[in-house]
């Protein structure tokens, strides 16, 4: 709790918030670059993709 009020008093005072001070624009792009490879990187074992997807069906649809 004191934690957000720490926070709040913080945003209030400052106008603003930015997760990313302290970090160089390179750094910044190379962390959002990472991400993005994640996210659309190809599953290298395919079945084992599919049987996720068809978990994550049943667990979605129950």
């Amino acid at each position: 709790m004191q934690a957000l009020q720490v926070l709040k008093f913080s945003i209030k005072s400052k106008g603003t918030l930015s997760f990313s001070q302290g970090l160089t624009q390179a750094e910044q792009l190379e962390y959002l670059e990472s991400l993005t490879d994640d996210m659309f990187a190809v599953p290298t074992d395919m079945r084992a993709y599919i049987e996720s997807l068809q978990s994550f069906k049943t667990f979605v649809t129950y």
